[in-house]
Protein backbone atom coordinates (compact mmCIF):
# COMPACT_ATOMS: atom_id res chain seq x y z
CA UNK A 1 0.00 0.00 0.00
CA UNK A 2 1.02 3.68 -0.99
CA UNK A 3 0.49 5.98 2.05
CA UNK A 4 -0.93 8.35 -0.48
CA UNK A 5 -3.82 5.34 -1.14
CA UNK A 6 -5.30 5.96 2.55
CA UNK A 7 -4.72 9.44 2.91
CA UNK A 8 -7.00 9.84 -0.41
CA UNK A 9 -9.43 7.74 0.66
CA UNK A 10 -9.55 9.00 4.45
CA UNK A 11 -9.83 12.49 2.57
CA UNK A 12 -12.24 11.70 0.23
CA UNK A 13 -14.42 9.65 2.10
CA UNK A 14 -14.65 12.14 4.86
CA UNK A 15 -15.47 15.07 2.17
CA UNK A 16 -18.85 12.85 1.61
CA UNK A 17 -20.38 13.07 4.71
CA UNK A 18 -21.77 16.70 4.70
CA UNK A 19 -23.34 16.69 1.20
CA UNK A 20 -24.89 12.99 1.02
CA UNK A 21 -26.51 13.21 4.68
CA UNK A 22 -27.70 16.66 3.68
CA UNK A 23 -29.12 14.86 0.75
CA UNK A 24 -30.79 11.86 2.46
CA UNK A 25 -32.28 15.10 5.02
CA UNK A 26 -34.58 15.94 1.82
CA UNK A 27 -35.48 12.23 1.08
CA UNK A 28 -36.01 11.46 4.78
CA UNK A 29 -38.07 14.74 5.38
CA UNK A 30 -36.46 16.57 7.38
CA UNK A 31 -34.44 19.38 5.29
CA UNK A 32 -33.24 22.45 6.65
CA UNK A 33 -35.56 25.36 6.03
CA UNK A 34 -33.40 27.91 4.41
CA UNK A 35 -35.24 30.78 4.52
CA UNK A 36 -38.47 30.79 6.77
CA UNK A 37 -36.75 29.89 10.62
CA UNK A 38 -37.06 33.05 12.43
CA UNK A 39 -40.50 33.68 10.60
CA UNK A 40 -41.64 30.71 11.81
CA UNK A 41 -40.40 31.71 15.40
CA UNK A 42 -41.42 34.95 15.30
CA UNK A 43 -45.17 34.09 14.10
CA UNK A 44 -45.65 30.85 16.28
CA UNK A 45 -43.69 31.86 19.33
CA UNK A 46 -41.67 28.58 19.36
CA UNK A 47 -37.98 28.36 17.88
CA UNK A 48 -38.48 24.16 16.83
CA UNK A 49 -41.68 25.26 14.56
CA UNK A 50 -41.10 23.79 11.77
CA UNK A 51 -43.06 23.02 8.37
CA UNK A 52 -41.83 20.95 5.15
CA UNK A 53 -43.55 19.00 2.57
CA UNK A 54 -41.38 15.95 1.77
CA UNK A 55 -41.98 15.87 -2.29
CA UNK A 56 -37.90 14.99 -2.40
CA UNK A 57 -39.12 11.22 -1.40
CA UNK A 58 -42.14 12.00 -3.96
CA UNK A 59 -39.56 11.50 -6.77
CA UNK A 60 -37.29 9.32 -5.62
CA UNK A 61 -40.25 7.15 -4.86
CA UNK A 62 -41.46 7.14 -8.13
CA UNK A 63 -38.26 5.43 -9.24
CA UNK A 64 -37.66 2.89 -6.45
CA UNK A 65 -41.59 1.56 -6.82
CA UNK A 66 -40.57 0.47 -10.63
CA UNK A 67 -37.39 -0.53 -9.64
CA UNK A 68 -37.92 -4.29 -8.41
CA UNK A 69 -35.15 -6.57 -8.81
CA UNK A 70 -36.46 -10.25 -8.89
CA UNK A 71 -33.44 -12.56 -9.64
CA UNK A 72 -30.75 -13.40 -12.35
CA UNK A 73 -30.75 -15.47 -15.31
CA UNK A 74 -28.53 -17.49 -17.46
CA UNK A 75 -28.60 -20.15 -20.26
CA UNK A 76 -27.33 -23.02 -17.08
CA UNK A 77 -30.20 -24.61 -15.75
CA UNK A 78 -28.33 -25.72 -12.72
CA UNK A 79 -26.52 -22.50 -12.14
CA UNK A 80 -29.86 -20.59 -12.82
CA UNK A 81 -31.28 -23.09 -9.77
CA UNK A 82 -28.21 -22.31 -7.77
CA UNK A 83 -28.53 -18.35 -8.38
CA UNK A 84 -32.58 -18.33 -7.64
CA UNK A 85 -30.89 -20.39 -4.17
CA UNK A 86 -28.35 -17.90 -3.42
CA UNK A 87 -30.91 -14.79 -4.18
CA UNK A 88 -33.44 -15.61 -1.42
CA UNK A 89 -31.26 -17.48 0.96
CA UNK A 90 -29.25 -14.36 0.76
CA UNK A 91 -32.16 -12.12 0.72
CA UNK A 92 -30.26 -9.89 -2.54
CA UNK A 93 -33.56 -8.39 -3.03
CA UNK A 94 -33.20 -6.35 0.35
CA UNK A 95 -29.86 -5.47 -0.40
CA UNK A 96 -30.61 -4.38 -4.16
CA UNK A 97 -33.57 -1.92 -2.30
CA UNK A 98 -30.61 -0.37 -0.38
CA UNK A 99 -28.65 0.03 -3.30
CA UNK A 100 -31.36 1.20 -5.26
CA UNK A 101 -32.17 3.92 -2.54
CA UNK A 102 -28.90 5.10 -2.27
CA UNK A 103 -28.26 5.60 -6.28
CA UNK A 104 -31.53 7.73 -6.23
CA UNK A 105 -30.78 9.65 -3.60
CA UNK A 106 -26.77 10.52 -3.86
CA UNK A 107 -26.05 8.90 -7.20
CA UNK A 108 -23.74 5.73 -5.99
CA UNK A 109 -24.24 2.82 -4.16
CA UNK A 110 -21.37 0.42 -2.71
CA UNK A 111 -22.02 -4.10 -2.31
CA UNK A 112 -19.57 -5.61 -0.58
CA UNK A 113 -18.99 -9.39 -0.66
CA UNK A 114 -17.34 -11.94 1.28
CA UNK A 115 -16.84 -15.12 1.83
CA UNK A 116 -17.52 -16.71 5.68
CA UNK A 117 -16.29 -20.27 6.05
CA UNK A 118 -19.42 -21.58 4.46
CA UNK A 119 -21.77 -18.91 4.00
CA UNK A 120 -21.21 -15.08 2.44
CA UNK A 121 -21.26 -11.98 3.63
CA UNK A 122 -23.05 -9.65 1.28
CA UNK A 123 -24.14 -6.41 2.61
CA UNK A 124 -24.86 -2.88 1.04
CA UNK A 125 -23.14 -0.31 2.53
CA UNK A 126 -23.66 3.03 3.03
CA UNK A 127 -22.17 5.53 0.24
CA UNK A 128 -20.67 8.22 3.14
CA UNK A 129 -18.49 5.09 4.31
CA UNK A 130 -16.77 3.99 0.73
CA UNK A 131 -15.15 4.79 -2.27
CA UNK A 132 -13.68 3.05 -5.41
CA UNK A 133 -10.90 4.16 -7.34
CA UNK A 134 -10.35 3.50 -11.30
CA UNK A 135 -7.30 3.60 -13.85
CA UNK A 136 -7.15 6.94 -15.07
CA UNK A 137 -5.75 5.07 -18.32
CA UNK A 138 -8.65 2.44 -18.20
CA UNK A 139 -11.74 3.68 -16.64
CA UNK A 140 -13.51 0.52 -16.26
CA UNK A 141 -10.67 -1.05 -13.93
CA UNK A 142 -10.58 -0.49 -10.19
CA UNK A 143 -7.19 -0.26 -9.05
CA UNK A 144 -8.43 -0.37 -5.01
CA UNK A 145 -11.51 0.15 -2.60
CA UNK A 146 -11.59 1.69 0.70
CA UNK A 147 -14.22 1.34 3.53
CA UNK A 148 -13.89 3.64 6.94
CA UNK A 149 -16.05 3.03 9.74
CA UNK A 150 -16.50 3.41 13.47
CA UNK A 151 -16.20 0.31 15.81
CA UNK A 152 -16.97 0.31 19.03
CA UNK A 153 -13.50 0.44 20.19
CA UNK A 154 -12.55 2.88 17.60
CA UNK A 155 -11.88 3.47 13.41
CA UNK A 156 -11.34 1.23 10.67
CA UNK A 157 -10.52 1.33 7.32
CA UNK A 158 -10.14 -1.20 4.64
CA UNK A 159 -8.43 -0.80 1.47
CA UNK A 160 -9.57 -3.69 -1.24
CA UNK A 161 -7.01 -4.74 -3.79
CA UNK A 162 -6.74 -7.49 -6.34
CA UNK A 163 -4.51 -9.51 -4.91
CA UNK A 164 -4.95 -8.39 -1.04
CA UNK A 165 -7.15 -6.75 1.66
CA UNK A 166 -5.44 -4.74 4.29
CA UNK A 167 -7.12 -4.18 7.68
CA UNK A 168 -6.37 -0.52 9.12
CA UNK A 169 -7.11 0.65 12.93
CA UNK A 170 -7.08 3.71 14.54
CA UNK A 171 -8.32 4.45 18.33
CA UNK A 172 -9.16 8.55 17.48
CA UNK A 173 -9.85 8.31 13.76
CA UNK A 174 -9.12 12.08 13.74
CA UNK A 175 -6.08 11.78 11.23
CA UNK A 176 -5.15 9.60 7.99
CA UNK A 177 -1.58 8.81 9.81
CA UNK A 178 -3.73 7.32 13.16
CA UNK A 179 -4.22 4.26 11.20
CA UNK A 180 -2.12 1.45 11.89
CA UNK A 181 -1.87 -1.99 9.86
CA UNK A 182 -3.40 -4.51 11.56
CA UNK A 183 -3.41 -7.36 9.13
CA UNK A 184 -3.00 -8.33 5.73
CA UNK A 185 -5.25 -10.73 3.76
CA UNK A 186 -4.79 -12.43 0.55
CA UNK A 187 -7.10 -12.17 -2.29
CA UNK A 188 -7.27 -15.57 -4.25
CA UNK A 189 -9.91 -14.15 -6.79
CA UNK A 190 -8.09 -11.41 -7.76
CA UNK A 191 -11.08 -9.40 -8.07
CA UNK A 192 -12.12 -6.56 -5.87
CA UNK A 193 -15.30 -7.29 -3.68
CA UNK A 194 -16.39 -3.92 -3.32
CA UNK A 195 -18.89 -3.70 -6.59
CA UNK A 196 -19.98 0.52 -7.14
CA UNK A 197 -22.96 1.36 -9.06
CA UNK A 198 -23.20 4.52 -10.72
CA UNK A 199 -25.95 6.59 -12.14
CA UNK A 200 -23.40 7.84 -14.77
CA UNK A 201 -20.27 7.30 -15.27
CA UNK A 202 -19.26 11.17 -15.92
CA UNK A 203 -20.41 12.57 -12.79
CA UNK A 204 -22.10 10.92 -9.36
CA UNK A 205 -25.73 12.50 -9.08
CA UNK A 206 -28.87 11.18 -7.94
CA UNK A 207 -32.48 12.07 -8.51
CA UNK A 208 -31.94 15.46 -6.42
CA UNK A 209 -29.31 17.81 -7.82
CA UNK A 210 -28.53 21.41 -7.47
CA UNK A 211 -31.18 22.79 -9.72
CA UNK A 212 -34.04 21.03 -7.94
CA UNK A 213 -33.06 21.20 -3.86
CA UNK A 214 -33.72 24.67 -4.86
CA UNK A 215 -37.01 24.29 -5.63
CA UNK A 216 -37.94 21.81 -2.90
CA UNK A 217 -36.01 24.84 -0.83
CA UNK A 218 -38.71 27.06 -2.66
CA UNK A 219 -41.65 24.94 -1.61
CA UNK A 220 -40.81 24.50 2.14
CA UNK A 221 -40.48 28.89 2.40
CA UNK A 222 -44.01 29.29 0.40
CA UNK A 223 -45.72 26.29 2.48
CA UNK A 224 -43.82 27.94 5.52
CA UNK A 225 -45.18 31.48 4.73
CA UNK A 226 -48.37 29.56 4.10
CA UNK A 227 -48.85 28.20 7.45
CA UNK A 228 -47.41 32.20 9.00
CA UNK A 229 -50.40 33.12 6.52
CA UNK A 230 -53.12 31.20 7.78
CA UNK A 231 -51.95 31.78 11.44
CA UNK A 232 -52.70 35.68 11.33
CA UNK A 233 -55.82 35.12 9.07
CA UNK A 234 -57.21 33.00 12.19
CA UNK A 235 -55.97 34.99 14.64
CA UNK A 236 -55.33 38.73 13.12
CA UNK A 237 -54.00 41.37 14.41
CA UNK A 238 -56.31 44.33 16.03
CA UNK A 239 -55.05 48.20 16.65
CA UNK A 240 -56.32 49.96 18.78
CA UNK A 241 -56.41 54.25 18.59
CA UNK A 242 -57.81 55.49 21.49
CA UNK A 243 -56.53 59.05 23.97
CA UNK A 244 -57.30 56.06 27.09
CA UNK A 245 -54.53 53.05 27.39
CA UNK A 246 -56.19 49.70 26.67
CA UNK A 247 -53.22 47.95 28.96
CA UNK A 248 -52.20 44.86 28.03
CA UNK A 249 -55.20 43.70 26.54
CA UNK A 250 -55.46 40.28 24.53
CA UNK A 251 -58.31 39.72 22.27
CA UNK A 252 -59.77 36.24 21.83
CA UNK A 253 -63.64 34.50 21.46
CA UNK A 254 -66.29 36.32 22.81
CA UNK A 255 -63.95 38.63 24.55
CA UNK A 256 -65.96 41.86 25.06
CA UNK A 257 -63.79 45.24 25.92
CA UNK A 258 -64.90 48.48 26.52
CA UNK A 259 -62.85 51.82 25.61
CA UNK A 260 -64.34 55.10 26.22
CA UNK A 261 -64.67 57.71 23.24
CA UNK A 262 -62.10 61.16 23.37
CA UNK A 263 -63.89 63.58 25.27
CA UNK A 264 -62.04 66.64 23.57
CA UNK A 265 -63.66 67.77 20.45
CA UNK A 266 -61.70 67.34 17.68
CA UNK A 267 -59.84 65.11 18.37
CA UNK A 268 -60.11 61.14 16.37
CA UNK A 269 -62.76 59.01 18.42
CA UNK A 270 -61.40 55.60 19.98
CA UNK A 271 -61.80 52.60 17.37
CA UNK A 272 -60.08 49.49 16.39
CA UNK A 273 -58.27 48.58 13.30
CA UNK A 274 -57.89 45.10 11.92
CA UNK A 275 -54.53 44.46 10.22
CA UNK A 276 -55.57 41.29 7.27
CA UNK A 277 -53.57 39.01 6.17
CA UNK A 278 -52.67 37.80 2.64
CA UNK A 279 -55.31 35.32 0.63
CA UNK A 280 -53.61 31.70 1.26
CA UNK A 281 -53.93 31.34 -2.49
CA UNK A 282 -51.31 33.38 -3.55
CA UNK A 283 -49.36 30.80 -2.31
CA UNK A 284 -50.56 27.65 -3.35
CA UNK A 285 -50.86 28.65 -6.74
CA UNK A 286 -46.58 29.06 -6.58
CA UNK A 287 -46.72 26.34 -5.10
CA UNK A 288 -48.36 24.47 -7.78
CA UNK A 289 -46.31 26.11 -10.67
CA UNK A 290 -42.91 24.99 -9.19
CA UNK A 291 -44.40 21.45 -8.47
CA UNK A 292 -45.10 21.54 -12.12
CA UNK A 293 -41.44 22.42 -12.96
CA UNK A 294 -39.98 19.66 -10.70
CA UNK A 295 -42.23 16.68 -12.27
CA UNK A 296 -40.51 18.23 -15.82
CA UNK A 297 -37.16 18.71 -14.65
CA UNK A 298 -37.72 14.56 -12.94
CA UNK A 299 -39.90 12.82 -15.51
CA UNK A 300 -42.05 12.28 -12.39
CA UNK A 301 -46.06 12.40 -13.51
CA UNK A 302 -47.83 15.08 -12.69
CA UNK A 303 -50.53 13.54 -11.12
CA UNK A 304 -47.93 11.83 -7.93
CA UNK A 305 -47.86 15.88 -6.97
CA UNK A 306 -51.57 16.77 -6.96
CA UNK A 307 -54.60 15.45 -7.67
CA UNK A 308 -55.19 17.02 -11.38
CA UNK A 309 -55.82 13.76 -13.73
CA UNK A 310 -56.26 11.25 -11.23
CA UNK A 311 -59.05 9.73 -12.78
CA UNK A 312 -57.07 9.10 -16.29
CA UNK A 313 -57.96 6.40 -18.27
CA UNK A 314 -55.19 2.95 -18.50
CA UNK A 315 -54.02 4.34 -22.06
CA UNK A 316 -53.54 8.22 -20.77
CA UNK A 317 -52.13 6.75 -17.44
CA UNK A 318 -49.42 4.79 -20.07
CA UNK A 319 -48.86 8.14 -21.87
CA UNK A 320 -48.32 10.06 -18.78
CA UNK A 321 -46.03 7.72 -16.77
CA UNK A 322 -43.83 7.11 -20.46
CA UNK A 323 -41.21 9.89 -19.43
CA UNK A 324 -40.73 8.08 -15.80
CA UNK A 325 -40.84 4.63 -17.47
CA UNK A 326 -37.84 5.41 -20.17
CA UNK A 327 -35.97 6.62 -17.35
CA UNK A 328 -36.11 3.87 -14.69
CA UNK A 329 -35.55 1.34 -17.86
CA UNK A 330 -31.77 3.46 -18.17
CA UNK A 331 -31.33 2.95 -14.96
CA UNK A 332 -31.74 -0.76 -14.84
CA UNK A 333 -29.64 -0.94 -17.99
CA UNK A 334 -26.82 1.32 -15.85
CA UNK A 335 -27.65 -0.96 -12.78
CA UNK A 336 -27.51 -4.36 -14.59
CA UNK A 337 -23.38 -5.07 -15.21
CA UNK A 338 -22.74 -4.18 -12.00
CA UNK A 339 -24.97 -7.05 -10.51
CA UNK A 340 -24.13 -9.53 -13.04
CA UNK A 341 -20.73 -8.83 -11.52
CA UNK A 342 -21.93 -9.12 -8.22
CA UNK A 343 -23.53 -12.31 -8.63
CA UNK A 344 -20.31 -13.80 -10.85
CA UNK A 345 -18.02 -12.84 -7.86
CA UNK A 346 -20.75 -14.78 -5.70
CA UNK A 347 -21.02 -17.77 -7.62
CA UNK A 348 -17.11 -18.21 -8.15
CA UNK A 349 -16.72 -17.84 -4.43
CA UNK A 350 -18.97 -20.71 -4.17
CA UNK A 351 -16.69 -22.83 -6.78
CA UNK A 352 -19.02 -22.32 -9.66
CA UNK A 353 -16.55 -20.06 -12.99
CA UNK A 354 -19.67 -18.12 -15.28
CA UNK A 355 -19.19 -15.74 -17.35
CA UNK A 356 -20.62 -12.48 -16.25
CA UNK A 357 -21.80 -11.90 -20.09
CA UNK A 358 -23.63 -15.40 -19.11
CA UNK A 359 -26.00 -13.71 -16.46
CA UNK A 360 -28.72 -11.20 -16.96
CA UNK A 361 -30.59 -9.52 -13.86
CA UNK A 362 -34.39 -9.75 -14.10
CA UNK A 363 -36.36 -6.60 -13.35
CA UNK A 364 -40.12 -6.49 -12.20
CA UNK A 365 -42.26 -5.00 -15.05
CA UNK A 366 -41.63 -1.35 -14.88
CA UNK A 367 -45.23 -0.32 -17.00
CA UNK A 368 -47.82 -0.07 -14.90
CA UNK A 369 -49.70 -3.47 -15.24
CA UNK A 370 -52.91 -3.33 -17.05
CA UNK A 371 -54.29 -6.87 -17.38
CA UNK A 372 -56.42 -6.33 -20.30
CA UNK A 373 -53.68 -4.64 -22.66
CA UNK A 374 -50.69 -7.61 -21.25
CA UNK A 375 -53.76 -10.10 -22.46
CA UNK A 376 -53.43 -8.67 -25.90
CA UNK A 377 -49.97 -7.77 -26.29
CA UNK A 378 -49.36 -11.81 -25.31
CA UNK A 379 -51.82 -12.80 -27.96
CA UNK A 380 -50.57 -10.77 -30.86
CA UNK A 381 -47.15 -11.73 -30.29
CA UNK A 382 -48.01 -15.69 -29.97
CA UNK A 383 -49.57 -14.73 -33.24
CA UNK A 384 -46.30 -13.11 -34.25
CA UNK A 385 -45.00 -16.46 -33.69
CA UNK A 386 -42.67 -15.85 -30.62
CA UNK A 387 -41.78 -18.99 -28.89
CA UNK A 388 -44.53 -18.92 -25.05
CA UNK A 389 -41.29 -18.79 -23.45
CA UNK A 390 -39.64 -15.77 -24.68
CA UNK A 391 -42.84 -14.15 -24.46
CA UNK A 392 -43.27 -14.92 -20.65
CA UNK A 393 -39.96 -13.85 -20.48
CA UNK A 394 -40.90 -10.15 -22.00
CA UNK A 395 -43.44 -9.91 -18.95
CA UNK A 396 -40.70 -10.43 -16.40
CA UNK A 397 -41.83 -14.08 -15.06
CA UNK A 398 -38.90 -15.27 -13.74
CA UNK A 399 -37.49 -19.11 -15.26
CA UNK A 400 -38.79 -21.26 -12.53
CA UNK A 401 -42.20 -20.03 -13.56
CA UNK A 402 -41.29 -20.24 -16.73
CA UNK A 403 -40.48 -23.78 -16.65
CA UNK A 404 -43.20 -24.78 -14.53
CA UNK A 405 -45.64 -23.03 -17.28
CA UNK A 406 -44.24 -25.02 -19.86
CA UNK A 407 -44.25 -28.21 -17.66
CA UNK A 408 -47.96 -27.90 -17.16
CA UNK A 409 -48.50 -27.05 -20.77
CA UNK A 410 -47.24 -30.28 -22.11
CA UNK A 411 -49.77 -32.31 -19.46
CA UNK A 412 -52.36 -30.72 -21.20
CA UNK A 413 -54.31 -31.10 -18.16
CA UNK A 414 -58.25 -30.37 -18.86
CA UNK A 415 -60.41 -28.95 -15.67
CA UNK A 416 -63.59 -30.90 -15.85
CA UNK A 417 -66.97 -28.79 -15.94
CA UNK A 418 -68.72 -28.50 -12.66
CA UNK A 419 -71.48 -30.71 -12.41
CA UNK A 420 -75.32 -29.11 -12.27
CA UNK A 421 -77.22 -31.10 -9.82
Amino acid sequence: MKQNDLSLAYEEISEKVRPYSRLYSYFDGHPALVYSTERLSRAFGKSFVYFAQNWGAVIINAVLDRLILKGFNSSDDRINLKMDDLFNKLNLNLDAQDVHESLQVTGEAFLIVDKVVDSYDIYFNDPRLCEVYYDPNRPKIKKYAAKRWLGEDGSYMNLYYTDRTEKYYSQSGNTAKSYQLIETIPNELGIIPVFHFRNSRRIIKGELGASEISELDAINKLFSDLMVAAEFEAFKVRVFISQVDPGDTKIGPDMKIWIPANETSGSQDSNVIELGGSSLQNFLEPINSIAQSLAIQTRTPKTYFMATGANLSGEALLVEEAPLVKKVQLKQEAYSPVWAEAMAYILELGGDKVEVSDITPVWAPVITEQPLTNAQIMVQEKQAGLPLASILRRQGISEGDINQIMEDSKTNVVIPEPVVL
